[in-house]
């Protein structure tokens, strides 16, 4: 959508595969910046908790480097990367007035969704050492990653405020105009995109996907991070609230 907006997302994007047929729409150098401070903090993609990442200067100089070559070259530029929920301070030090879109999806979708991508790569003759096993060799690895990262958009939200635009995959689906709404917001010159010529729904797993929970503590911490995302959407004029698709030994009463 924001491509088609008029938003240069760079010249070299991580191609598509059999899980994601469209492309990842995501920049190759920001990808690997990422990376690097994954590894460098002993994780991978695969991040199950809140951490405070430590930054050699070397993903410093990346950093700067790559902002000011972008900043050089568009003036309307920006970049996908869901990682980036993990490093928005980061971001924000280099570029202070960078902004942030965050797209937001139900816990239950998101986990129906991981989990079918890995099971997929096994299938198809994945190592037992590759990073697919993990998903399902620790209770609930999804939902942890589904919280590590939502819980990384929220303390954005928190800290910048207006400069975070917290949206529902849901109100997208239904028609939302995202690149018109951050035109609005902060005064860009983006085209208006109607979701239906773009968003291919037969790719996406079903948002009526429901995930078991083992944790139910895990559940508690959820609901309630699902309840912060949509509270934080609705103050961005959204009006439809769903609720989390999980189930376990919770009693919400």
């Amino acid at each position: 959508m924001f491509r088609k907006a008029g938003l240069d997302l760079g010249s070299v994007l991580l191609p598509g595969n059999q899980s994601n047929p469209h492309g990842h729409i995501e920049d190759t150098e920001v990808v690997a910046i990422h990376e690097k401070l994954l590894r460098d903090n002993g994780r991978n993609w695969q991040v199950v908790e809140d951490f405070v990442p430590v930054v050699n200067r070397d993903v410093w100089d990346a950093m700067a480097e790559f902002v000011a070559r972008r900043q050089s070259g568009a003036t309307l530029w920006g970049f996908k990367d869901p990682r980036v929920c993990l490093f928005v301070p980061l971001w924000r030090h280099v570029d202070p007035a960078c902004k942030l879109v965050g797209i937001f999806r139900d816990p239950g979708s998101c986990i129906s969704s991981l989990e079918r991508r890995e099971a997929m790569r096994i299938i198809q003759g994945a190592s037992p050492r590759s990073d697919a096993w993990g998903v399902f060799q620790h209770a609930d690895q999804a939902l942890r990653m589904w919280l590590a990262s939502n819980r990384g958009l929220l303390r954005a939200k928190r800290a910048y405020g207006d400069d975070v635009l917290l949206v529902r995959l849901s109100d997208v689906l239904d028609g939302l105009d995202v690149p018109g709404l951050v035109s609005e917001r902060w005064g860009v010159d983006l085209c208006s995109v109607a979701p239906g010529g773009v968003v291919d729904r037969g790719a996406l797993t079903s948002e009526e996907s429901v995930a078991e929970v083992e944790d139910p503590s895990l559940l508690v911490a959820a609901n309630r991070t699902w309840t912060c995302l949509n509270s934080a959407a609705e103050r961005e004029g959204a009006t439809t609230v769903g609720s989390a698709s999980m189930r376990g030994s919770y009693d919400p009463k």
